[in-house]
């Protein structure tokens, strides 16, 4: 299961659940899963393996952050192993550039 299908999985099971909060805002599987929408899986012979981070040309340092942070905060939640500080190592890549 890739990790768009398991977060809209969670989102039909458990639609009301709290699924993230950054102490201002927080949103229920449902209302995460309206957001994640842009997140797809992989296609053809990637399928299950990666996934894709849509963003229709509208581009930009901190869309790209967020995106990724959307992920890490996604893969935490539903128990994904994963590797850390990827949102941090983005952001010395970025500055990097400037």
């Amino acid at each position: 299961m890739n990790l768009a299908a398991l977060l809209f999985d969670v989102a039909r099971r458990l639609p009301e659940r709290p699924a993230v909060s950054d102490g201002r805002l927080s949103l229920n599987y449902r209302e995460l899963a309206e957001r994640a929408t842009r997140i797809g899986g992989g296609l053809d012979r990637l399928r299950g393996r990666v996934f894709r981070i849509g963003h229709m040309g509208d581009l930009n340092e901190p869309t790209v952050l967020g995106a990724i942070a959307a992920v890490e905060m996604a893969l935490d939640l539903t128990g994904v192993p994963h590797g850390r500080g990827a949102v941090q190592a983005a952001m010395e890549y970025l500055a990097g550039e400037v």
